[in-house]
């Protein structure tokens, strides 16, 4: 390529190269338009055949519907195509048609030829025109180029036609034009072109040459300069810039090349005075520099090196590198000859060798230079690698203490993912590294909710909150408590640490805990404490009309007897069944809570009608219609229920327990194993008992109260044998109250013990006033329940005796069966106490509670007392005759004394004098006040 190298044949040779495209061009563009022209010509004879098929497509249709014979069809179609003449570049032109077989049918312009069989035509290259067009119509029709004279000229020149077929006729028709020209006229235009183009370029060249004539002298003188600095760099080139227009290339050249070469002096003395200050930091710089040949002998060193090592630069000088670090050093950690070779910056940390033997860590970063030397720059780092040590150390610990913690820990990055996790994490979840912190803990809450607090925790709060999940490994529900905290960076959070602990057994020892103190151990029912909280919530919204409901009040009747006759197993038993049965009649918008012994609380919310909750109320009694199972025998108990509503009774939940507690009252006193809907009537009731229980407390403690005496008569004699003291009650304000009234209230409110007492001590004075004056009668005085089941109440009544001076044999305690169904042991031991001293012991009301045999057969008994509902209904009931015979029969096998109570009719009277000792009742005197009782007596004397 050396012939190449001179500028002005390099000019000429692309002139040449740009003159052969240019041909080329032409060539291309001849070709293409040639074709072009061509194809114009051959769209419009496709076009001129379109237009002759359409205009006899009518012609055609009329054939193919059956309105025209074939040969009317084909004389219409020929007549139509032979008025289809049209002009070209030639002259006249026309639109020709033959059948399939060859005959000509239409040709205008050599109307000889029609009708005669063209079949045999060739054209100058021996092609069978006619054939072809046949051929290619009855394909569908196309083009058919072939050689043919045109008109007025026996020269055959190359045509092109276009036929479509008709093949309902068996014909086709098409049309063609000569192509000849075209070539001809276009070579003609083309070598026009050509001529003009080459007088262009040639005056274009001649024109170039000389405007490109200062720029190849400068070129010229350019070149020698170059050549001159090369063989004399000091010396300033000599280049004729004056000669050159100024502002033009060749000046603007050679003044550009003068003010370069004047850059590139004062580039080599800032280059020289640069490498002297280089020379001054090598010396003085605070890093070691190091400086080795390409065998990695040492060539320079600056002073920082020396006064590490201790080595004068003598014995640096021609040092191999390896002896600069310690042979071990050297073992563990080779020179990477290698890399260096291959231009690689090689940084590594070392320990550099002393002249004393001992040695420091430093940073090494070596590099090969383009002049084959090695330079290392040298950096202690002693401090540095002892800091690293430490938090090396540090690291350890706070590995050590990560790994051991006895929580679940992990460090996630502010993506989400897991970079960190302790041992204990790994053994319980697996390897979680990378995982998403919210994908990882889904097994332990939801990915929504670990989500949210992350992003908490991202946004820089520390986040507490507790999980349940199964155990996969037995399905059990484990508790954990979460700490999410995030970790700092120069102020900004850069990820966040989370700790998981399983708080499984606190949590369950909570839950112990709570049910202990929020449900019922013996029925696993809600207790009072929970009953209450979740009444207290309900009122709240029901105090803004958001619900309803009510508060039922339940009662098992006489459970006492239970406990008392069966044990208090089978009390419990039956309480942990009746739990069952309550909860299998219940939803869970229903709270059933046991309160206490046999009472149970349920809250029903969301009932609207008083029907409703009825329905429900009756279906709790309705559970106690089936027996109750006990060691093989089965026991039927009933259940009585106070029923209050809310809002329309009240909101507030103490009245809401008070008003439901008044309606069990009543259900009890009037139909038991049923149930009472509180209402205001209640109300009023219980503020009269509260009247009369604030007159009685007066009244017991000014001695206002009284008492009368009922005699009691020999069934035998009909001589009175003794009294039986009643207590009396004439308020100033209300009148005489009945003792029915004002003795319950009395028991439930405390006062029965003085008014007992009170009782007892007036009777006894009384009985010995009387036989003081020769009335020698017993007295019998009744016991409360409360009074019987009171330790001690024995000797009590023995001092009342001792000071009363009444003979303990001239007194008869009474008591109900009801008195012995709880505390029976204590009311037991108080009888036989006073029975011991000769006290009499009589049992009232026997028949109207639960007729225990086993009262009969244990209790200290002298008296039995048959109920007055008995006596009364006497001749009513055949059944009520017969349990009285009964009951008399017993008590005269058990040797007791027999007392009819309630004797009203001479009827009565004569089935109780044959049948009972003693008689009672109005038959033969009411009750009589203290002042009374002589003069009755006295009455009874003179009769």
């Amino acid at each position: 390529m050396r012939r190449f190298d001179d500028t002005r044949t390099r000019l000429i040779f692309s002139v040449t190269a740009l003159m052969v495209a240019l041909a080329a061009l032409f060539v291309f563009l001849y070709v293409a338009q040639l074709k072009n022209l061509e194809q114009q010509r051959r769209n419009e004879i496709r076009r001129i055949v379109q237009v002759a098929s359409r205009s006899v497509a009518p012609i055609l249709a009329r054939y193919n519907q059956g309105m025209l014979p074939k040969e009317e069809a084909l004389r219409q179609v020929t007549d139509l195509i032979r008025r289809m003449t049209y002009d070209d570049v030639f002259g006249p032109n026309y639109v020709f048609m033959s059948d399939y077989d060859g005959t000509m049918l239409v040709q205008p312009y050599e109307r000889a030829k029609e009708g005669t069989n063209q079949a045999e035509l060739r054209d100058s290259r021996g092609v069978f025109i006619i054939r072809a067009l046949v051929e290619r119509a009855r394909a569908g029709g196309g083009y058919v180029s072939y050689e043919y004279p045109p008109p007025n000229s026996a020269e055959p020149q190359r045509k092109i036609s276009y036929v479509a077929g008709i093949p309902e006729l068996s014909c086709y028709i098409g049309t063609g034009m000569y192509v000849t020209d075209l070539e001809k006229d276009f070579r003609l235009f083309m070598g026009k072109v050509l001529l003009l183009s080459l007088v262009l370029l040639g005056g274009g060249l001649s024109l170039a040459a000389r405007l490109l004539k200062p720029l190849f002298s400068s070129y010229a003188a350019l070149t020698a300069a170059i050549d001159e600095l090369r063989n004399h760099p000091e010396k300033v080139p000599d280049l004729p810039v004056v000669q050159y227009r100024p502002g033009s290339e060749a000046e603007r050249l050679l003044s550009g090349f003068l003010s370069l070469y004047e850059d590139m002096r004062s580039a080599t003395r800032r280059l020289r005075e640069r490498e002297e200050q280089l020379q001054v930091f090598f010396e003085e710089a605070v890093d070691g520099l190091v400086r080795a040949d390409e065998h990695l002998g040492v060539l320079e060193v600056n002073a920082q090196i020396l006064a590490w090592t201790g080595f004068s630069l003598e014995e640096m000088l021609g040092r191999p590198v390896e002896k600069l670090f310690p042979l071990d050093e050297l073992r563990r950690k080779p020179l990477q000859r290698e890399e260096l070779q291959r231009g690689a910056t090689v940084t590594n940390e070392r320990k550099l060798l002393r002249r004393d033997g001992t040695s420091f860590w430093v940073e090494m970063r070596t590099k090969r230079l383009p002049d084959g030397t090695m330079q290392s720059i040298i950096r202690d780092i002693s401090d540095r690698r002892n800091a690293e040590e430490r938090l090396q150390q540090h690291r350890a610990l706070m590995e050590a203490l990560v790994r051991n913690l006895p929580v679940e820990f992990w460090v996630h990055d502010m993506e989400g993912r897991i970079i960190l996790q302790n041992d204990l994490s790994l053994a319980k979840r697996g390897n979680l590294f990378g995982r998403r912190d919210e994908e990882a803990n889904c097994d332990r809450g939801s990915g929504e909710l670990w989500g949210e607090k992350l992003r908490q925790a991202r946004a820089g709060a520390v986040v507490d909150f507790e999980v349940q999940a199964k155990d996969p490994r037995n399905e059990t529900v484990r508790h954990y408590r979460n700490i999410l905290a995030p970790i700092r960076q120069e102020g900004n959070v850069t990820s966040v640490m989370g700790f998981m602990l399983d708080i499984t057994e606190e949590r369950l020892r909570d839950e112990q805990i709570h049910r202990m103190a929020y449900y019922d151990a013996l029925t696993d029912l809600p207790n009072r404490r929970l009953l209450l909280e979740r009444l207290d919530e309900v009122l709240r919204r029901a105090r803004n009309g958001e619900t309803r409901g009510a508060l039922l009040f339940l009662d098992v009747d006489d459970f006492r007897i239970v406990n008392d006759s069966l044990g208090h197993a089978s009390g419990d038993l039956v309480l942990q069944d009746a739990a069952r049965r309550f909860l299998a009649v219940s939803t869970e918008r229903d709270l059933v809570a046991r309160v206490g012994g046999d009472e149970f609380l349920v809250l029903r919310e969301g009932e609207d009608s008083r029907e409703e909750i009825e329905s429900y109320a009756r279906r709790l009694l309705g559970t106690f219609a089936d027996p109750f199972a006990d060691e093989g025998t089965s026991h039927f108990y009933s259940l009585t229920a106070g029923v209050v509503l809310f809002p329309d009774d009240g909101t507030d939940p103490g009245e809401l327990l008070k008003k439901a507690d008044m309606a069990l009252h009543k259900a009890k006193a009037e139909c038991r194993g049923d149930l009472v809907f509180y209402e205001e009537s209640l109300n009023q009731d219980l503020l009269r008992r509260v009247d009369l229980e604030r007159r009685l407390r007066d009244a017991v403690s000014q001695e206002l109260l009284s008492l009368h005496y009922q005699p009691l008569f020999s069934a035998v004699s009909r001589r009175v044998v003794g009294f039986e003291a009643l207590l009396r009650w004439n308020d100033p304000e209300l009148g005489w109250i009945s003792p029915g009234e004002f003795v319950p209230v009395a028991e439930s409110s405390g006062l029965i013990f003085p008014l007992g007492e009170f009782a007892l001590r007036r009777a006894c004075r009384f009985a010995r006033e009387l036989r003081d004056v020769g009335e020698v009668h017993h007295m019998a005085v009744n016991l409360s329940t409360r009074q019987i089941q009171q330790e001690g109440f024995a000797w009590e009544v023995l001092r009342i005796l001792e000071e009363t001076e009444l003979p303990p044999e001239a007194l008869e305690v009474e008591i109900t069966e009801t008195a012995l169904l709880t505390s029976y042991e204590t009311s037991l031991e108080n009888l036989r106490v006073l029975k011991s001293h000769g006290v009499r012991v009589a049992l009232d009301d026997f028949g109207t509670g639960y007729s225990s045999l086993t009262y009969l057969r244990t209790l200290p008994l002298d008296t039995l007392k048959i109920d007055r509902s008995f006596i009364q209904n006497l001749h009513e009931r055949k059944e009520n005759e017969l349990i009285v015979w009964a009951i008399i029969q017993l008590a005269r096998e058990l040797g007791l004394q027999i007392i009819a109570e309630g004797v009203e009719t001479e009827e009565q009277v004569r089935f109780t004098t044959t049948s009972c000792d003693v008689i009672q009742g109005f038959w033969f005197s009411r009750p009589l006040p203290e002042g009374d009782i002589r003069p009755f007596l006295n009455s009874l004397r003179k009769d």
